[in-house]
């Protein structure tokens, strides 16, 4: 049993039958939109879709599903540690069931600011787990998300005072913040992922909800008018994808907003980010095979462009839109693309800025850019990381409970 990734319904769990370790038939695609599926005796399938930990009813013998995918484990199936993409997650032949929670993960990271040239200067804060930095439009405030004991949650840091104060509330996961336009709010996800929310950036008002938990899609950026907010959209059908929000008042000041598929192709493309000016919108596609870098006009048609040449993530605009920057596919180096205005929208050849460990985590984002051209990373503190293991006895009785093989609980 394997993972079939960048083809139609990608990724897609799949299995071919063997023989004394040859291939003894074709290979059949199981399920769409899923992937690191595990057997776990005597008949359930589980697997990953998006962020979700979900068990089937399995024939193993005729490889059929026999019944609805449920989901398991509860909120610590959505709260398992990821590192590349890699599960910490493992199932015993004879059913007993081990993970490590990433709410009992304890890393460090320091958030640094960092030169053109590499050169750092850490910001006067003490290490936590940091995720998703965000500068505010005018650079004087960092949207973060911390984890903490049972809960996630967004504060706000002005770097000049070195003051840090929490937006978000309540035992629930706040992450991917997102500064609007005129840096008055910071909209954000609830849940892992949920609804989509906005609030004022100085905590005042309650919080107004522009989407439906059931979108499943993490805020990037916002349209410069700032009525349109681009997401990565992880919900099934479709898989990762481009997906916007389209709101009547500048802001998400007022909601709900109407939620439109931007990428109707069911190929995994994500983290979309604005150019400043609004008409192009950079974004992650494995359409070829491994993640690349591509540009496309905004709301198009029109043209496209590949910007990487040898794997990219994590796209990012300058202020003025004269470059474009993204890390490599590991992370460690960071890109500059010169990007020409006049007389026609072209992009020159990509260069290394500088090459450094900076951390590469499960959020949205891991960096920003400021309106200065310095970069915000977060760099991780060493020996911090300690994980623990939830072991789980007997799990084989609650899947039969769970996803009976009927369909029926």
């Amino acid at each position: 049993m394997f993972t079939i990734a960048g083809g139609q319904n990608s990724p897609v769990v799949a299995a071919v039958p063997l023989s004394g370790g040859s291939p003894a038939g074709p290979v059949r695609e199981i399920v769409s939109n899923a992937e690191a599926a595990q057997f776990v005796s005597p008949g359930h399938l589980v697997h990953w879709r998006g962020t979700s930990f979900l068990a089937l009813p399995f024939d193993l013998v005729s490889l059929r599903v026999t019944g609805p995918a449920v989901p398991v484990l509860g909120r610590a199936g959505a709260a398992i540690v990821s590192i590349d993409d890699a599960k910490f997650l493992a199932v015993s032949a004879t059913g007993t069931l081990v993970y490590s929670p990433r709410e009992q993960q304890r890393s460090s990271r320091r958030l640094v600011w960092v030169d053109r040239r590499g050169g750092e200067i850490p910001l006067d804060l003490p290490p936590r787990d940091y995720y998703d930095p965000s500068i505010s439009p005018e650079g004087n405030r960092i949207a973060i998300t911390v984890l903490e004991e049972k809960s996630q949650h967004v504060w706000v840091l002005t770097p000049k005072t070195g003051a840090l104060t929490r937006l978000t509330f309540g035992e629930t996961y706040n992450m991917a913040p997102v500064w609007t336009p005129d840096g008055r709010r910071i909209v954000y996800v609830v849940g892992e992922p949920g609804a989509v929310f906005s609030r004022s950036a100085d905590g005042a008002g309650s919080p107004v909800t522009l989407s439906p938990k059931e979108e499943r899609s993490f805020p990037t950026s916002w349209s410069p008018d700032g009525k349109t907010l681009a997401m990565l959209g992880i919900g099934p059908p479709e898989g990762y994808g481009v997906t916007t929000l389209r709101c009547e008042e500048a802001g998400g000041v007022k909601g709900p907003c109407r939620v439109e598929k931007l990428t109707a192709t069911k190929k995994p493309e994500a983290l979309p980010y604005f150019s400043p000016d609004g008409r192009y919108l950079a974004y992650v596609s494995g359409e070829s095979g491994g993640s690349e870098v591509y540009v496309q006009t905004f709301p198009g048609p029109g043209g496209k462009w590949q910007v990487s040449t040898a794997g990219g993530t994590e796209p990012r605009w300058s202020r003025d839109g004269k470059e474009l920057f993204y890390r490599t596919r590991n992370g460690d180096a960071l890109m500059a693309v010169p990007v020409a205005l006049s007389p026609s929208f072209s992009f020159g050849a990509p260069r290394k800025l500088f090459e450094a460990p900076y951390a590469m985590v499960g959020g949205v984002d891991n960096y920003d850019v400021a309106p200065d051209g310095r970069f915000l990373f977060m760099k991780n503190v060493e020996g911090t990381s300690r994980l623990s293991l939830e072991l789980v006895l007997n799990w084989p009785t609650e899947l039969a409970r769970l996803a009976p093989p009927g369909g029926t609980k």
